[in-house]
Parts: structure tokens; C-alpha cells; sequence
């Protein structure tokens, strides 16, 4: 089976944890004798990569031959719809939607910017949703209101061999962080104003005299992909205070290393902590956020999320077995076609 990767997430040089999950599903997929070639779309670098990508993606096409395109992004999905009749082709297309913005209230910042406001625009997912061979949403809530004829929800699963549980000190050694300190995690991007990193640094300077000096705040955003298991286990606390979220890795991989989490209400999230003794949901304000890592921090000890990981199926083997199955689906015919 050989598939045409389409994304605009992907890791590269200038932000090397970037869709990092794109990544590890293509290497799962290759592990699995599937045949996946990746296009890559850097828009987020330059807006103008997603014209130079549709005149690549027709060359592609039209050069190769590919039993199905699986599009991660609505607008690489666009791309795809826009390039197979260019290049004369009748590929099943396949999107993977992952695009927490949704869930975004737009504000008067958003509106400001033209590209922005399209960016939140639903007529362009619904134009693209009802001309898929099939979808994939890593979350159920992300298609609501849409018109779906077929759908699959497959969150990104978490690889549970490179992220596990093991020795705290030797992770505190390896990183170079006091024994005896007490480690506050923001594995998000502090770059990125959608991922709150000053909600978090604010509830930190609360909590800063209390502790001592011996509270450690982490930020994510510079760490190597390689690295984060390290950081993850070092860590007495995760925490997660984003605007929006699809459904968070940062959640999924502090759980499968049973460290406690403080996340608030922003996609899935709550669902995969909901039971989970030692997790703790917030709210978006920085007394709210400080309360709940010292009751994280007072819990004091690893948490049980890898059991609630594998018991939701959330593995990265059981998310890439569900999404070949759907590979499968589509081209058996037993996913309605989409026009050409």
C-alpha cells in the first residue's frame, strides 16, 4: 500500500517538535510494511509555501502512482481536492483532523488579521469534509455541527515504549535538577500565546515564597523530542493552560509516565484524566492553576494514568492499527467515494 503523506505539522529545523506525531505515525506505518511518502508544507513558516506546495503536490500526483492521500490539516486536504484534477487523478483522499482552533472564540485580535479569521472559518472544513473518501477526528467534539457521511475518532496515541515511567533521580541527574527540588513541567511551546504559558508562570510566582526557592519551573518549546521522557519523569507536576487543544500529547505522554497533571478544560483533556487519582482540572486563572499544582505537589507520588492510557486505547500501536484499518475501509470500497 503506498500513501501520500500531505501535512503542514512536521518536525523541521526551525521547531523540531512540531507534529511530531505526523513523524512517528508515518515511521509506525513504514514498521508496518506500508509505504508512506511524506509532503511536507512548511505554512506556518510562509504563507506562500501552501501555492509553491500545490504546484509540488501536481507534480507528485502526477509522477507517481499512490493507492491513497492521507491529508493531516484541513487546508492540506484543500490542497489535495485542488491538485488531483490537475493531475488527472482519482486518489482516495483521507483527512486527519486535529485542528483544536476550532474550539477558539475568536476575539478582536483574531479579527484584525484576514488570514487569521479564515484560519477559524468553518465553510472551508465543511467544503472539504464532504468531499473526503473518509475522516479521521482526534476528536468526536471537533466535528460538531459539520454534515458527516463516515467518520472515525482516533486520538494521536502516545508511544508507550519511549515514554515510561522510570528512576526520578536519575532523570533529575541526567537533566541537572536539584534532588531536592520540586519540578513544575510546561512541556507546550512557552512561544506560542495559545499555549498560556504566562497563566502558569504567574500561578509559579505564587507559589514561589511557599516553597522556598525549591520550586522548578521547566518550560517546553526548546527541549528535543528525544529528550521530553527525561524531562516528563523529572517532573512532579505537568501542566497544561491552553486557550484550545484537539486532544493534548502533552497530557497523554505525562500520563504514561505516571506523573501527576493540572490541565484545564481544553479539548480532551479532562476526559483522559477523569478518575485518575493525583490529576486535577483547572481554570484559566493563575490562583486557580497555583491551587491545584500544590494539591499535585501535596499528592506526592506517581499516578496511575499509564493504566487509564492503555485502558482507553490510547497506545500509539492501537491509534496506527485503527488507522489502517481505515486505509483498508476506503479502499475495499466500503467507505462511500467522494466526488472527483
Amino acid at each position: 500500500m503506498k500513501i501520500l503523506v500531505l501535512t503542514n505539522m512536521y518536525p523541521n529545523e526551525h521547531r523540531s517538535f512540531y507534529g511530531v506525531f505526523v513523524k512517528d505515525e508515518i515511521e509506525a506505518l513504514k514498521r508496518r510494511a506500508l509505504k508512506p511518502e511524506l509532503l511536507f508544507i512548511n505554512g506556518r513558516r510562509n504563507r506562500l509555501h501552501y501555492l509553491s506546495g500545490l504546484v509540488r503536490l501536481v507534480q507528485v500526483l502526477s509522477s507517481g502512482e499512490y493507492d491513497l492521500i492521507h491529508a493531516h490539516h484541513t487546508y492540506c486536504a484543500f490542497l489535495a481536492l485542488v491538485a488531483r484534477p490537475l493531475a488527472g487523478k482519482r486518489i482516495p483522499l483521507i483527512l486527519t483532523l486535529h485542528e483544536g482552533e476550532i474550539f477558539h472564540k475568536t476575539d478582536d485580535n483574531y479579527e484584525i488579521d484576514r488570514i487569521r479569521r479564515f484560519q477559524y472559518n468553518t465553510s472551508l472544513r465543511q467544503f472539504v469534509m464532504q468531499r473526503l473518501s473518509f475522516l479521521i477526528t482526534v476528536n468526536k467534539d471537533l466535528i460538531n455541527g459539520f454534515r458527516m457521511r463516515d467518520y472515525s475518532v482516533i486520538p494521536c496515541g502516545v508511544d508507550l515504549e519511549r515514554f515510561r515511567p522510570f528512576s526520578r533521580e536519575d532523570s533529575r541527574k541526567e537533566t541537572g535538577i536539584a534532588k531536592n527540588a520540586r519540578v513544575v513541567f510546561f512541556p507546550s511551546d512557552y512561544r506560542t500565546p495559545a499555549k498560556r504559558f504566562d497563566l502558569v508562570e504567574e500561578a509559579y510566582r505564587i507559589l514561589q515564597r511557599e516553597y522556598n526557592g525549591t520550586l522548578h519551573l521547566i518550560r517546553g518549546g526548546e527541549i528535543p523530542p528525544e529528550r521530553m521522557p527525561v524531562y516528563y519523569n523529572a517532573s512532579d507536576v505537568v501542566v497544561l493552560a491552553s486557550d484550545y487543544e484537539a486532544s493534548p500529547m502533552v497530557v497523554k505522554e505525562a500520563m504514561a509516565v505516571n506523573v501527576p497533571v493540572v490541565t484545564v478544560n481544553a479539548g480532551d483533556a479532562v476526559t483522559l484524566i477523569s478518575g485518575v487519582e493525583g490529576c486535577y482540572q483547572t481554570a484559566r486563572e493563575p490562583g486557580d492553576i497555583a491551587c491545584n499544582i500544590r494539591r499535585a505537589l501535596d499528592f506526592g507520588a506517581r499516578t496511575k494514568g499509564r493504566e487509564k492510557i492503555r485502558q482507553l486505547q490510547l497506545s500509539h500501536h492501537d491509534s496506527v492499527y485503527k488507522v489502517i484499518r481505515v486505509y483498508e475501509r476506503v479502499l475495499s470500497g466500503n467507505a462511500s467515494p467522494a466526488p472527483a
